[in-house]
């Protein structure tokens, strides 16, 4: 039977299956490309784990956006804090951005802030930024920041010990003045803590890092805190301009890991 023979009832079926197979795999192609495509701003790459470091040093906003988008104003998922530790799945291609993994979260995050160790980059300057961002809260009359940088339960602010809890809810203004006055200041302890709430005039250009166990003992006059710890780290506030005697601000801090927590606030007065 030649081909002029053969039935046309055969030849119909056959084409229809050798059309539904073409456009089954136009289907596939096309899915195909569009998953190749959904994410073409992202170069796949083997995973490796890397922690953020170094936002600290930015004492307006200290944390890592981490976005939907990579972009600088891509919609914000999270706001990732110094040591959050991320899975790396992708690169964009500008360079700029990695893709990453946090938890069941897939976003962006600007790729200088990252490191493949906890340790920052430039650890040098990390307790310096991070007295900046305290003293630049508290500039603005925000207490509860501290409670983000604490050492402990509590913090030794000037004369007074104040619990994270007094910080959150606002109590720490109320503080009895015992019936009494300070020996050194001669003020009522409710007075002397409404003085101590304004750091106005407390420039944080001024800041200072004194090292590990500063104490000198030349000039000592009068302080409101205890001397520090041997093994403690000593920020200052100290005005170049301003003549001896005269006031300085101290933050005291513990190291821990390689995070530096806030254990005393407080202020020294030198005498020649």
């Amino acid at each position: 039977m030649t081909n002029s023979q053969i039935p046309t009832a055969a030849i119909t079926p056959l084409s229809k299956l050798f059309s539904i197979i073409i456009l089954m795999m136009m289907i596939l192609s096309c899915q195909n490309k569009h998953n190749q495509n959904k994410d073409n701003n992202a170069t796949e790459m083997p995973e490796k784990i890397v922690y953020v470091v170094n936002t600290s040093q930015d004492f307006e906003k200290p944390w890592l956006a981490f976005r939907e988008e990579p972009k600088y104003d891509g919609k914000l998922i999270y706001m990732l804090p110094d040591g959050t530790r991320l899975k790396v799945i992708g690169e964009d291609n500008t360079g700029n951005f990695v893709k990453v993994e946090l938890i069941d979260n897939i976003g962006y995050v600007s790729k200088k802030y990252l490191s493949d160790n906890m340790i920052s980059s430039n650890e040098g300057q990390d307790i310096l930024s991070v007295s900046k961002q305290i003293l630049s809260n508290l500039k603005r009359g925000n207490m509860s920041t501290l409670t983000n940088y604490m050492y402990g339960n509590s913090v030794e602010f000037f004369y007074w010990n104040i619990s994270k809890s007094q910080l959150q809810n606002g109590s720490y203004r109320d503080l009895p003045d015992y019936n009494g006055v300070n020996s050194i200041s001669g003020q009522s302890f409710t007075e002397q803590i409404q003085n101590h709430l304004d750091f106005s005039k407390w420039n944080i250009n001024y800041l200072t890092n004194s090292g590990q166990g500063f104490f000198p003992a030349a000039g000592f006059g009068g302080g409101s805190m205890t001397p520090p710890d041997k093994e403690d780290y000593i920020v200052r506030v100290v005005e170049p301009n301003r003549d001896m005697p005269g006031a300085e601000l101290w933050f005291v801090f513990k190291k821990v890991g390689n995070t530096y927590k806030i254990k005393t606030i407080g202020s020294w007065d030198w005498t020649p």
